[in-house]
C-alpha cells in the first residue's frame, strides 16, 4: 500500500501562488491535512489522488510536541483517508540517498509502514527559450537563497 519514490535531493521550495494554482487544477483531488496540539499546528501534508493512486507531494512537522509524535498520526489518519477515497496505492514520495543522508531518519520512518520501494526516473527540464535559460536558473539560485535567509 506504501510505495515510496526518491526525492530530490533539495526540495523545491514554493511561493503561496504556486499552491493556490496546484490546489486549483487538483480540486476535490487535492487534500491539505494538519496536526494540531491545542492551538500549535504542529505538522501539515498536501496529497493528491488520481483514480486509485495517491501521492503526498508536500509535508513536514515544525519539531513542536515531539514527544506527541503528532506526524505520525497524522501520516495515518492521511492513509486511512485516502483509503475512504478508493485509493489502493499510497506514495510516501521521498527517501534518502544513504545512511549519511539527513533525510535518513525519515527514510526509517516510512520505512516502518512496509510497502514497497519504487525508483522512478528524475524529472526533465527542456528550456522553453535556450538561450534564456541560464539566466532562469540564477534567478532562481537567487530567489532561493533570499528565501532561505
Amino acid at each position: 500500500m506504501t510505495p515510496r519514490t526518491r526525492a530530490p535531493a533539495r526540495p523545491a521550495i514554493r511561493s503561496r501562488a504556486y499552491f493556490e494554482k496546484l490546489l486549483a487544477a487538483f480540486g476535490d483531488r487535492a487534500l491539505v491535512m494538519i496536526a494540531r496540539l491545542g492551538d500549535d499546528a504542529a505538522g501539515a501534508m498536501l496529497l493528491v489522488r488520481m483514480g486509485d493512486r495517491a501521492w503526498e507531494l508536500y509535508g513536514g512537522w515544525s519539531g513542536a510536541h515531539g514527544e506527541a509524535r503528532p506526524f505520525y498520526l497524522l501520516k495515518w489518519r492521511a492513509m486511512l483517508r485516502m483509503r475512504q477515497l478508493g485509493v489502493r496505492r499510497y506514495d510516501m514520495h521521498g527517501l534518502a540517498e544513504g545512511a549519511a543522508d539527513p533525510l535518513a531518519g525519515v527514510e526509517n520512518f516510512k520505512l516502518g509502514y512496509g510497502g514497497e520501494v519504487v525508483e522512478w526516473i528524475g524529472a526533465l527540464e527542456t528550456p522553453v527559450r535556450p538561450l534564456l535559460y541560464p539566466l532562469w536558473q540564477l534567478a532562481a539560485r537567487g530567489r532561493l537563497a533570499r528565501s532561505a535567509a
